[in-house]
């Protein structure tokens, strides 16, 4: 026998029902997917929102100027309610050109910063966690990871493979801390702005689209 949805289940249903989303029994709409994940997985999806904010925005020109204002904000919200707070409704009368122009021209240097960062993250992961594998490693090392290895001798942690992998690896993760915590201030932002810009707020939900 299938479980009945409870009375907030039943709002939330008919609140994402008319925003135009989905609904899932079990997830409310104001959760974050991230909130309900592991760190691994909440630091993926903070790195994806890093990732897309940029070419979002940039996308959205072009889209907003050629007639494609709506769907260019569709993807901003859709973005938001997959990596950010939760779901947001559309404004009533649409986006509008002018509006979705503006939001990417707010966001545009957060999520600029945001990409630079997490491809940082990216370069810093491969020199990081797979030092042995680098270009400039020595191979030849894997047989004799403890003891000393002429290519280690200059490299930080030698000069075995083991040292300097571990160095590295441990320097990498310093870095990546400080990325994503900055990281996440700054899609924070970008979220902020998307909401208000973009979804049914006080500060736009009662002005008609440009």
């Amino acid at each position: 026998m299938p479980e009945s949805a409870t009375p907030r289940e039943d709002q939330e249903a008919a609140k994402r029902t008319a925003d135009g989303g989905e609904w899932r029994p079990g997830r409310h709409s104001g959760e974050p997917l991230r909130s309900r994940s592991g760190v691994l997985v909440r630091a993926g999806c903070l790195a994806v929102r890093a990732a897309v904010g940029l070419p979002l925005a940039l996308a959205a020109v072009p889209m907003a100027l050629f007639g494609g204002s709506e769907p260019a904000a569709r993807a901003q919200r859709a973005t938001v309610r997959r990596y950010g707070p939760g779901w947001m409704t559309e404004p009533p009368g649409g986006t509008g050109a002018a509006r979705t122009l503006r939001h990417s021209a707010v966001i545009l240097l957060p999520s600029a910063a945001s990409f630079a960062l997490v491809t940082l993250s990216a370069t810093v992961a491969l020199s990081g966690y797979l030092y042995g594998f680098r270009p400039d490693a020595s191979y030849a090392a894997f047989s004799h990871p403890f003891t000393p290895e002429p290519a280690f001798h200059g490299a930080w942690g030698g000069p075995t493979l083991a040292g300097a992998w571990f160095v590295h690896a441990m320097t990498a993760l310093g870095i990546h801390v400080v990325c994503l915590a900055a990281i996440r201030l700054l899609t924070a932002l970008q979220d902020r702005v998307s909401r208000r810009m973009l979804g049914a707020s006080p500060g736009n939900g009662s002005r008609p689209a440009h």
